[in-house]
């Protein structure tokens, strides 16, 4: 040991003789030689015995001006021991780093109101939890590989640096972490292993890293993650094997880079007025019958998915949900998702979408804002097709309810205007049909002239075809509807006047879905 070491630990030895007992606990020596040293301590057994340290002589060698200046940068070290008591650093300023491995706490850790450098609790069991609201820590907080049986308290935290939490086990039920109204400068990691029984709360947290749960498991069955109005400066990854029991809940959050939730297993989120800056990734996702996923008013970049992952019927809300890009991807290997490789990107499908917003349940199947904005992107992908599609198939589901004769005339307007040869085709079958029978009509003298002082020589002939067009088509006046009608002294009277009668109504609803037609493109 160098001799400023040595200097250093006689000095702390004399304080803390003086504060306390005489005849201090080997354990107490061994933190104070510890603290004092300037070299790389090992790292302590995990079957090493743990003797007791009292929680008291922590907090004064944590905060006693005397001692602090005898204390190595790198801070308080406490290893392998039981600390007793509770430590109680409410409202205290902390100027060294206190770093705990592999510790056991009897008590509660109360670090309300503090003010401290870098905490380490690092592979140590806190029986009473953490209670550290409105703490301010001037570096990053390790729960790292912690075994806590009660909750881990930072509301209103103010961290400069992570919150790291990674390979943590939290027992407790009810909240296990709760950091609402946090400021994290950083990063904060719930990975590598990390559980929790208990819900996580980041309500209105302020997060600038990202929020990394890559292969956490998350067990409550209620909001498990409860992230309402949290602010995320990158990314949230829920990935290679992350598994959630009850609810992820991000309404009204923000996230400044991407929401990749891949390769997991989901029960519900609700990610209604959520703000993603950059892409939502929903892929390879292990569902249930009760997967949920709620997209209401969300907006995004671009929402990546594929249809394995897709919720059951009436398990999806996506009314509000605004998008820049659609992209379907192939269904994933196993191999690929442990890889995490994503899968190939496929062609934006009218059919295939329109099946992603009839998973929604049917009161809300005829809001028109998921199909206008597919519509849309069709559209701007010079998809005109597909972007009538849509249309025709959000006006079927809207007449659905309507009475039986209204209902089928809309949907075969909706149909014919879909795609102008539609309209066209029929309307030239018409006039073929109409022309056949009033051909054979004429053949066969069942034609009557209308107007009999006019001489047959100057009286214009009769023209079949030109009689169903002006039938057929209302603007079209060409003075042959005046001059015939059918003979009422023939058997074919009713005949060929219901025919005219139909061909006067079907041309009325034919200029109908041509105009509408029409306009539409002419305004496109």
């Amino acid at each position: 040991m160098p001799l400023i070491d040595k200097i250093r630990e006689d000095k702390l030895i004399e304080l803390a003789k003086a504060r306390f007992d005489p005849d201090l606990k080997p354990a107490e020596l061994k933190v104070l030689h510890d603290s004092a040293s300037s070299e790389d301590l090992p790292e302590p057994d995990e079957k090493a015995p743990r003797p007791e340290v009292r929680a008291a002589f922590i907090r004064w060698l944590a905060t006693d001006p005397e001692a602090v200046p005898h204390i190595d940068p790198r801070g308080i070290r406490v290893f392998a021991t039981t600390i007793t008591g509770q430590l109680n650093l409410r409202e205290c300023h902390i100027d060294s780093t206190l770093v705990f491995r592999r510790c056991d706490f009897q008590g509660k850790i109360n670090l309300q109101s503090a003010e401290a450098k870098c905490l380490f609790f690092l592979n140590s069991s806190l029986a009473g939890g953490i209670h550290a609201d409105w703490v301010i820590v001037h570096g990053t907080l390790f729960l790292r590989n912690i075994h806590a049986e009660s909750e881990i308290r930072l509301l209103g935290a103010q961290i400069e640096g992570n919150l790291e939490c990674s390979g943590a086990k939290l027992k407790t039920e009810g909240n296990a972490l709760s950091a609402d109204g946090a400021k994290i400068d950083g990063d904060v990691f719930l990975r590598d292993g990390f559980e929790s029984d208990g819900a996580i709360r980041l309500l209105s947290a302020d997060i600038k890293g990202q929020l990394n749960c890559t292969g956490a498991k998350l067990k409550s069955e209620g909001n498990a993650l409860y992230a309402d109005g949290v602010k995320i400066g990158c990314d949230i990854f829920m990935m290679d094997g992350f598994e959630i029991g009850g609810t992820i809940r991000l309404l009204g959050a923000e996230v400044g880079g991407d929401l990749t939730v891949f390769g997991a297993k989901v029960s519900r989120a609700i990610c209604q007025n959520t703000v993603v800056k950059g892409d939502m990734i929903w892929q390879c996702i292990e569902k249930s019958e009760d997967t949920y996923l709620n997209l209401i008013g969300m907006r995004v970049k671009n929402l990546r998915d594929d249809r394995m992952s897709w919720p059951d019927e009436e398990h999806l809300d996506i009314d509000g949900l605004v998008y820049e890009e659609l992209t379907l991807h192939e269904t994933s290997s196993d191999e690929n998702i442990k890889a995490g490789l994503y899968p190939h990107e496929l062609p934006l499908v009218a059919e295939e979408r329109i099946a992603w917003i009839m998973l929604q349940p049917p009161e809300r199947r005829t809001e028109p804002q998921p199909w206008m904005q597919l519509r849309d992107l069709l559209e701007r992908k010079g998809d005109r097709k597909g972007a009538k599609h849509v249309l025709y198939k959000l006006r079927c589901l809207q007449v659905k309810n309507e009475w039986f004769l209204r209902q089928k005339l809309s949907i075969a307007f909706a149909w014919l205007e879909e795609s102008l040869i539609r309209i066209l085709c029929p309307i030239a079958i018409t006039l073929l049909l109409g022309t056949l029978i009033f051909y054979r009509a004429d053949q066969g003298s069942k034609m009557l002239r209308t107007d009999n002082k006019v001489t047959e020589v100057s009286y214009p002939p009769f023209q079949p075809f030109v009689y169903t067009l002006e039938n057929t088509v209302p603007l079209a006046k060409l003075g042959m509807d005046d001059k015939w009608a059918p003979n009422p002294a023939t058997d074919w009277y009713w005949f060929l006047a219901v025919s005219r009668w139909l061909l006067i109504f079907i041309g009325w609803f034919y200029s109908a879905v041509l105009g509408a037609a029409l306009l539409r493109r002419f305004k496109e």
